[in-house]
């Protein structure tokens, strides 16, 4: 589905309609979107500049989530209007990951959208994670490969 269209299925949603009726500066500041064969989480992400807090759609987007903590940073409005969009992710991952002789099969993507772009984090079922960030024009910005124990720090312990 694309960012466009997981929109108006939200803005029509009775859910969001109260939201924003009570919270009128609130604006889309991200998209965090779960994509693995079978099972998906598409989630939006709104800043409430009055209240200085995120709320959150997940969907179906029958209900908001406002969180408890104050957020500290500037949030900009995300531009709807990206080069790669949610459908194009799998095949630009593929691309990136051929470019970088990663070859094994992505079971799991995390993606996490702002202005900024894509940051995304990309799982093997051999515990191999890959990380890519692209640019709100297509641009490949970086590229980490590695395993879960990498990325979360762990050290082999020496017999």
């Amino acid at each position: 589905m694309k960012i466009k269209q997981l929109l108006e299925k939200l803005y029509e949603k009775e859910s969001y309609k109260e939201f924003i009726a009570e919270y009128t500066d609130a604006f889309l500041c991200a998209g965090f979107f779960i994509l693995e064969i079978g099972k998906t989480q598409y989630q939006l992400d709104f800043f409430i500049p009055k209240l200085k807090k995120l709320a959150s759609f997940e969907y179906p987007f029958d209900k908001v989530k406002i969180y408890d903590d104050e957020v500290t940073g500037k949030l900009n409005v995300l531009n709807e209007n990206i080069k790669v969009d949610l459908t194009d992710l799998e095949d630009k991952i593929e691309e990136v990951k051929k470019d970088n002789d990663a070859v094994h099969k992505t079971s799991k993507i995390i993606a996490i959208l702002k202005n900024e772009g894509w940051n995304l984090t990309c799982l093997d079922n051999f515990m191999g994670m890959i990380r890519i960030k692209i640019s709100s024009s297509g641009e490949v910005e970086s590229f980490e490969k590695g395993s879960l124990m990498d990325f979360m720090g762990i050290k082999k312990l020496d017999k």
